[in-house]
């Protein structure tokens, strides 16, 4: 018996083996001992303790919780046969909520209210078939000094306590807590497969219980048979069960450590074949939505992702489901965007949380279901004229199975006058932020009006949600090159716009990508399979190479090839300007070229070459990069490094008068010029070099703040 407290039973079992008949005449067997038990029925049937409270069910702490919204320690204890405390968990209404939380819950609030802290006994009757974290609960070293596993020969019952097993393990608290196993006979006379299983696990089999009428005649009078057959076989195997629990408080030994079997080896158990060993345990990969690697994922829930989707569409009312400290924490980081200033607006705005919503789940919710809450929060938002509301699931609804979907689908056709958008992003269960993307995506493709006629002289830009594309000079490049054509833009898909805008997309007569990524193509694709609308071959240019091929494809769709050559001359006579004005300070030079972003090699080599600049070497970060892709974006030779260590010992080796580069570097013994497609211009070529030169000219290091020793 561990010291300052009761000792702690937990008995685990496959649903409908027996075990709350077991428990409950333990319970009484232990009580008739002169012990103080409390037994606690673990699972949601609640029907553990009825032998002991003369066939009645008692009221479920979760259902005094669900009705009252707290309780007391007279509401949910029962004092039955012998003395024996009773306590139910309870659960939620099957299909709805988290009986595993449930559990939690019914644990907590047994902690907060000290029932039992003053027993002899705890029992705990746990279901067994689904060890998750509410229903191992019993199992941790807080809770559980020993468990027994109720099983029969039949496999599945075996399965279970196999499994059960397999959970203790993953709690082992540096001692055994085995108990040993009871079998529960079905009257079929093999008791072989559970002989085997005790033998090939080193788990001892504490009793065997036989099948009897008595059990039959004791429970259809509401009793357990210890009370009303004792002296019976069944009463004797079960007193058996009784003293080797009485012997382990006693200060007795028989605890151990299990060895579950796996699949292989409970396949030779089943056909009777000899045991094979065991096979080497699988190392698991971690969930790719909670992992941070820089090399492949980015750390960061789906939900977030989504979030920072919907962030760009300024009058849509976000619903973060779940609880409060989901929506605190999209808030901040939406409010963190905003301060950090990404530019100028579109829209004036107040900081973004403001259209943040949550619907505050709490425990409650997580056992019974939030759909009820979640229909009340899209009523409020609905009555205050929002005319768009996105709902974002979050991980506690995707544990719950909340049917937050169905709600939304409910309240779409009630309310038509708003589009109620459903975003399934289930925090990391979905993946990680660019999963969110394209949730937001699909929703975004339902409010879309498939009825609307293009307008001529109009596009959309299609740009992942991060990239920078509302700084001026971005703007002025995308102006200067639809201005050939005189086209204007019809929305951003999605950048900062309104809900309107997405309803209207199809106004645009094509789509231009901005960046050539896994999220802006996601968007493409859809519009294109769903309104049969096209995108552009070409990404937006930049560099005199890309332009020409956008300006041509341009002028093939819309038939204008005279202003696409107009175009070709106005860039040659810019560039010819240019490096008339600035060249001589690049021709002769040498220059490394860094990129992270493959779409900026080719162009970012082009205008080295243009200049008279020689490129030593050009490394490509592979982070985003695939074999295939590095021969489809250039066929310069490159070098794919991720390394700013290596750009700096070739730096000091090679002595290349500067460094290009769309990502900073820093601690470089030469000047760093960085780039993005925002910098290069080949309409306005000598601005653009201008600021190239500038930074060239700047020393790597700030003299100033270099003090003489």
């Amino acid at each position: 018996m561990r010291s300052g407290g009761p000792f702690q039973l937990a008995v685990y079992g496959k649903g409908g083996i027996g075990k709350s008949t077991i428990s409950a005449n333990i319970s009484f067997g232990l009580a008739s001992r002169g012990l103080d038990v409390l037994q606690v029925g673990c699972d949601p049937k609640h029907d553990s303790t009825r032998l002991l409270l003369g066939g009645e069910a008692q009221d479920t702490v979760l259902d005094l919780i669900r009705s009252r919204g707290s309780v007391g320690y007279d509401d949910i204890v029962r004092t039955g046969s012998n003395g024996v405390r009773c306590v139910e968990a309870g659960g939620p209404r099957p299909g709805i909520g988290c009986a595993g939380r449930g559990v939690l819950t019914t644990f907590e609030t047994l902690d907060e209210l000290h029932v039992g802290d003053d027993a002899d006994v705890k029992v705990y009757d746990v279901l067994g078939d689904v060890v998750c974290g509410g229903f191992a609960v019993p199992m941790r070293e807080r809770y559980a000094d020993a468990v027994v596993i109720v099983t029969s020969e039949e496999f599945m019952s075996v399965y279970a306590a196999n499994n059960i097993m397999r959970g203790l393990l993953n709690f082992d608290t540096g001692r055994p807590r085995l108990l040993g196993l009871v079998h529960n006979s079905r009257g079929n006379g093999d008791d072989g497969l559970v002989r085997r299983f005790s033998e090939a696990t080193r788990v001892p089999i504490i009793a065997t219980i036989p099948r009897s009428d008595l059990f039959r005649d004791a429970e259809s009078r509401g009793h357990t048979l210890l009370e009303l057959h004792p002296g019976s076989g069944p009463a004797d195997a079960l007193s058996a069960v009784v003293d080797t629990v009485v012997s382990l408080m006693d200060g007795g030994s028989g605890l151990r450590y299990p060895s579950p079997l796996d699949d292989g080896q409970l396949s030779d158990l089943v056909s009777g074949a000899p045991i094979r060993e065991r096979a080497e345990v699988e190392v698991l990969e971690q969930c790719p939505g909670c992992l941070f690697d820089t090399k492949r994922v980015v750390g960061s829930c789906a939900t977030h992702g989504a979030m920072a989707v919907l962030n760009r569409i300024k009058d849509v009312a976000v619903i973060v489901h779940g609880p409060r400290s989901c929506g605190f924490i999209m808030s901040y980081a939406q409010n963190r965007e905003y301060f950090n200033g990404r530019n100028a607006r579109v829209y004036p705005t107040t900081p973004f949380s403001g259209n943040v919503h949550t619907t505050n789940m709490d425990d409650s919710d997580s056992i019974f279901g939030g759909a009820a809450v979640l229909e009340a929060k899209i009523r409020e938002l609905v009555a205050e004229g929002h005319p768009a509301v996105a709902v974002v699931t979050s991980c506690v609804t995707g544990i719950i199975g909340d049917d937050s979907k169905e709600v939304v689908r409910r309240l779409n056709a009630e309310f038509p006058q708003c589009d109620i958008m459903y975003v399934e992003s289930d925090g990391s269960i979905t993946g990680n932020k660019f999963g969110g993307y394209n949730q937001v995506t699909d929703a975004l493709m339902d409010i879309v009006d498939a009825d609307v006629e293009p307008v001529p002289g109009t596009v959309n830009l299609v740009c992942d949600t991060f990239k920078k594309s509302n700084r001026p000079d971005y703007r002025n490049r995308i102006h200067d090159a639809l201005g050939v054509f005189s086209l204007g833009i019809n929305a951003s898909m999605v950048d900062v716009c309104r809900s309107e805008d997405i309803r209207n997309i199809k106004r645009g007569m094509f789509n231009i990508r901005l960046y050539d990524n896994e999220e802006t193509n996601h968007i493409t694709e859809s519009l294109a399979s769903r309104f049969g609308m096209r995108t552009l071959e070409n990404l937006f240019p930049t560099g005199t190479a890309e332009t020409v091929r956008w300006l041509d494809e341009v002028a093939g769709i819309l038939d204008l090839g005279a202003e696409a050559e107009a175009a070709k001359v106005r860039m040659a006579d810019e560039r010819e300007s240019a490096l008339a004005t600035y060249g001589h300070h690049f021709a002769g030079r040498r220059a490394v070229v860094c990129c992270r972003d493959p779409t900026n090699l080719d162009w970012m080599c082009e205008l080295m070459g243009e200049l008279g600049v020689d490129v030593t070497v050009a490394y490509l970060d592979p982070v985003l990069v695939t074999e295939e892709r590095v021969h489809h974006q250039s066929e310069r030779e490159v070098v794919l490094n991720s390394s700013m260590k290596v750009v700096r010992e070739t730096c000091g080796r090679e002595r290349p008068d500067f460094v290009i580069s769309d990502y900073r570097i820093t601690d470089l013994p030469v000047p760093c010029i960085l780039v993005d497609k925002s910098k290069l211009n080949v309409f306005r070529y000598a601005n653009s070099i201008r600021m190239l030169w500038l930074q060239m000219m700047a020393p790597p290091t700030a003299g100033w703040t270099e003090v003489d020793a």
